[in-house]
């Protein structure tokens, strides 16, 4: 086993990694035609520093205005195991996966082969959690905006296997309510396997098979992945660690396979802003092609419920809130050891 490094040991190769690095990522750049303009350069120096300030081995930055893309990576892949991070390196992007489901949601409404408005029971016709009420009245809509009100945060590993969201479907019926159905706003990733398996029950496919349809190919996400062992040949960074005794690789690395459609996403910087560009439009791809209403795509952003005791909203999937006049649609994402 290796020795984890010092906290300063690794601000010290950090700063010698990201100075080595900035030649190729003007490189890339250039080689990219990107232009860099002087506001994400000082970006790029401010990453620079609290990289070195923090004990961060790898980032990758993206920002996406007025239709231009500039993407940037800085750092190593792995302290373990030294690799320049480039901006071809994958990241898990955990929790905004969600809004993937979401969109595949509304896209099979868009199909007619779901309604958001129906109870979960109309497609799963065993679903129980322990309140007996909640199971027979939870509808599709409130998976997506996080309403459902029993436990949020239920992990269990049941398998890899293709009945793994079934195995982990028949775990929630021990599942307790903390708060009524439909009343408060609280963060669920439980329910996302319910959405997940619904997805699965109505397509008649794997939340993976369609993932990769409905949401990579479609949008044109061609450096984006669900299935873990898919990134094995690709560059990708691992989560890390930081605790007084030094930075460590954190362990393990892969979500279980009934997690993947709450947050099991690996994506480029690229992809994601390709992603995001997406959302912002008017429902069509890269090439022209449509791939959904943008009434749907509003419909997500538009509010749901409020978050008791905030501003903020949430929408379906997305988190609502507002800085000034402005209005932001987020989500943010964290696995073991990786932020996005």
């Amino acid at each position: 086993m290796s020795t984890p490094l010092t906290l300063r040991t690794i601000r010290l190769f950090t700063l010698l990694i990201s100075a080595t690095f900035i030649a190729a990522v003007s490189q890339a750049h250039e080689h990219s035609n990107q232009k860099v303009d002087k506001h994400f350069e000082q970006l790029s120096a401010f990453v620079h520093k609290a990289m070195a300030e923090n004990a961060v081995p790898g980032v990758a930055i993206g920002v996406l205005q007025n239709g231009q893309h500039r993407t940037a990576a800085f750092g190593i892949t792995n302290i373990d195991n030294p690799q320049l991070m480039t901006e071809k390196t994958l990241f898990q992007i955990g929790s905004i996966t969600k809004t993937m489901t979401g969109t595949i949601m509304m896209r099979l409404a868009e199909q007619g082969k779901l309604d958001l408005d129906a109870n979960v029971t109309q497609y799963l016709p065993n679903f129980k959690v322990k309140d007996e009420q909640v199971s027979a009245n939870v509808k599709v809509r409130d998976l997506l905006t996080h309403m459902s009100g029993w436990v949020g945060d239920h992990f269990s590993n049941t398998g890899a296997g293709d009945n793994a969201l079934a195995l982990m479907l028949a775990e929630m019926t021990e599942l307790e309510q903390l708060a009524p159905l439909n009343s408060v706003y609280s963060y669920n990733n439980s329910a996302f396997y319910v959405a997940a398996h619904i997805i699965e029950v109505v397509t008649k496919d794997t939340i993976q098979n369609v993932m990769q349809s409905m949401i990579f190919d479609d949008i044109g996400l061609h450096d984006s992945y669900i299935v873990p062992s898919d990134v094995m040949t690709k560059p990708f960074v691992v989560g890390h660690n930081n605790a007084a005794t030094g930075i460590s690789v954190a362990q393990r690395w892969a979500l279980y396979r009934a997690a993947w459609a709450a947050g099991g996403g690996i994506m480029t910087a690229g992809d994601m802003l390709k992603y995001a560009a997406f959302h912002l439009g008017d429902g069509s791809n890269s090439d022209g092609e449509q791939v959904m209403q943008q009434s749907s795509l509003m419909a997500m952003q538009a509010i749901q419920a409020p978050k008791i005791g905030t501003e903020d909203a949430i929408g379906i999937t997305w988190h609502l809130s507002s800085v000034g006049n402005l209005k932001v649609v987020a989500h943010g994402g964290a696995t073991n050891g990786q932020q996005a």
